[in-house]
């Protein structure tokens, strides 16, 4: 079910679009099955098959939550079933968790979840949270109440 006007749909796209530009980057595509929009409150929402692609990350999840303003895309926040991969590097990169919260003006991913994944090539991290910073390609997993799990395979 889509319940917006064409300008809204038009508005909110731009929006997103030139967010990424204006930051240096490139644009954040989004699909999905159905897309609901709140433009009085700076929401939108996206749910079923959620895909989102940014250059070479790629994020999907059941939905995706997004606030947006005059500024442009605000944060972003995948629910259920949250895989990351990001093919850009020298080393394909694939991230699993319950929730990934994108912050654009820090060009974070924070993921978390009963149990988060973190997997590089043949080696992988595991703990409840995962904060990885795109402009630094750093990592950091930690684990409330136990160890973080590493998995080191030489390549």
């Amino acid at each position: 079910m889509l319940r917006l006007s064409l300008a809204t749909l038009l508005l909110l796209f731009g929006t997103l679009s030139l967010a990424g530009w204006a930051q240096g980057v490139a644009p954040i595509r989004i699909t999905a099955a159905a897309l609901n929009v709140d433009h009085a409150k700076g929401q939108a929402s996206f749910e079923g098959n959620v895909k989102v692609v940014r250059a070479d990350l790629t994020l999907t999840a059941d939905r995706l939550e997004a606030r947006y303003g005059e500024a442009g895309l605000g944060e972003l926040t995948a629910r259920t079933n949250v895989v990351i991969t990001r093919t850009g590097g020298p080393v394909p990169e694939t991230a699993t968790g319950a929730v990934a919260v994108f912050n654009p003006a820090a060009n974070t991913l924070t993921l978390t979840g009963p149990q988060v994944t973190l997997t590089r090539g043949p080696s992988r991290l595991q703990g409840d949270k995962l904060v990885y910073n795109l402009t630094t390609q750093q990592a950091r997993v930690t684990q409330q109440g136990g160890p973080v799990q590493a998995t080191f395979t030489p390549q």
